[in-house]
């Protein structure tokens, strides 16, 4: 948002991460129920509301990425299989928090609707015109990993570090991690 966008896309990237304390957690955990919501549903809406302040957009598509073991049709591979589901996120700055996360949860439990459905063959769908300098459809994505309270090392004491980077995938991907200390907030960020 603060420059041109290259003629071609480049991966030079960053990570930032920030810890946020116990107590934003238990807030969102307490918001989320108040407004019966998931904490995930709660946290995207935030994260919606960060980049239509960031990019002036208000109508954009976020990346979900899902599990994708579902389309392997051998069960002797091991990998890390994860699709993307888009989102469609539009945000009224005029609305309240809570009318926009009661949109949110509803465009989030559609996600299971299109769950078996690839990334891959949705665009093929869709024959969006290709631009050098950008993903089609998707340039930032958000997860939420839920806690880990124990790394299972029996004997063994083990403490979660972010991991620094100079590349990104997407414009923007962030990720929330409950921790026993808080919630690790990471951002990968497109140079």
């Amino acid at each position: 948002a603060d420059r041109p966008r290259a003629d071609t896309r480049t991966y030079n990237g960053e990570r930032v991460a920030v810890m946020l304390p116990l107590e934003i957690n238990r807030a969102v955990k307490q918001l989320a129920a108040s407004q019966r919501a998931t904490v995930f549903a709660t946290m995207l809406t935030g994260f919606a509301a960060l980049v239509a302040r960031l990019s002036g957009q208000r109508d954009f598509v976020v990346g979900i990425p899902v599990a994708g073991q579902s389309f392997l049709e051998s069960q002797e591979l091991v990998a890390h299989c994860v699709n993307f589901v888009p989102l469609r996120c539009q945000v009224d700055p005029s609305a309240t928090f809570a009318s926009q996360l009661d949109a949110m949860r509803q465009q989030s439990l559609a996600i299971n609707e299109y769950y078996n459905f690839t990334y891959g063959s949705l665009l093929n769908k869709l024959r969006l015109p290709r631009n050098p300098s950008r993903d089609p459809l998707v340039t930032v994505s958000f997860t939420v990993e839920p806690a880990i309270e124990d790394l299972g090392f029996h004997g063994l004491a083990a403490t979660l570090r972010t991991v620094p980077r100079t590349t990104a995938k997407r414009d923007m991907h962030v990720n929330v991690m409950e921790t026993a200390t808080g919630l690790l907030v990471e951002a990968d960020v497109n140079r």
